[in-house]
């Protein structure tokens, strides 16, 4: 549990009812429950921290209705539609309830995040940080196009080094972003002044955007479940 000396805060969670890229992606089945419903579920179990849902669907908003800790919300019809900002949905979110001091949102495409890892996210921002960024850490050798061709990012081509050697690069892998309230009103933006990268593991950091991404999520989901079974 959360020391009771700590700041309000809330889990943000934005569900919209149709996706662009993968058709009803978040009603999907993804193991024993539908994807959009397993980190609302998950993330509900600690009491102090309640999440909030920002939707356009009518399933959800009654679904949610019998939900403990969790609380859904209609958005608002200017900010329906796939060019709409998260930060608009999150700023929207903050004036309708102002009490709260850190946010984390997170999605319902990162299927295997787990409460732990935004409690320590939180535990960051207590620390003095204004923001947490959830990342991957890469070291590999990466290049860019330019308009002159292509050019190194991170390594000298004309040394060769271990890859362990090279400079380490973050990704940021939209997995969560934790928040003060105050650093988002000022600046309107999720990631502050003072940010601290924080990795996330494998397989927290998978986050499904396409339909082979949904599948292979899937597959590693029912093969958890049967290692835990052979256990």
């Amino acid at each position: 549990m959360l020391r009771g000396d700590e700041m309000n805060r809330a889990i943000f969670i934005p569900i919209k009812n149709e996706s662009q890229r993968v058709p009803g992606k978040n009603f999907r089945q993804f193991g024993d429950t539908e994807l959009w419903k397993r980190n609302a579920l998950k993330f509900s179990q600690e009491e102090s921290i309640p999440v909030y849902i920002d939707t356009d669907s009518n399933k959800i908003l009654e679904e949610c209705k019998l939900m403990h800790n969790v609380h859904a919300y209609r958005r608002n019809s200017h900010l329906v539609g796939n060019n709409v900002s998260v930060n608009e949905l999150i700023g929207d979110f903050i004036h309708r309830f102002p009490n709260y001091e850190v946010v984390c949102q997170v999605h319902v495409t990162s299927p295997f995040l787990l409460l732990e890892t935004i409690i320590k996210a939180f535990g960051f921002i207590d620390t003095g940080f204004d923001s947490i960024v959830g990342a991957t850490a890469h070291q590999s050798r990466f290049w860019r196009l330019e308009s002159y061709g292509y050019c190194p990012v991170n390594h000298n081509p004309m040394k060769l080094e271990n890859t362990q050697d090279l400079p380490e690069l973050l990704q940021d892998n939209s997995a969560l972003y934790a928040f003060t309230t105050n650093m988002f009103k000022r600046y309107k933006k999720r990631i502050g002044v003072y940010p601290y990268f924080l990795e996330i593991p494998f397989p927290q950091n998978i986050d499904i955007d396409t339909e082979e991404q949904f599948s292979l999520a899937n597959g590693f989901l029912t093969q958890l479940k049967e290692n835990e079974d052979e256990v």
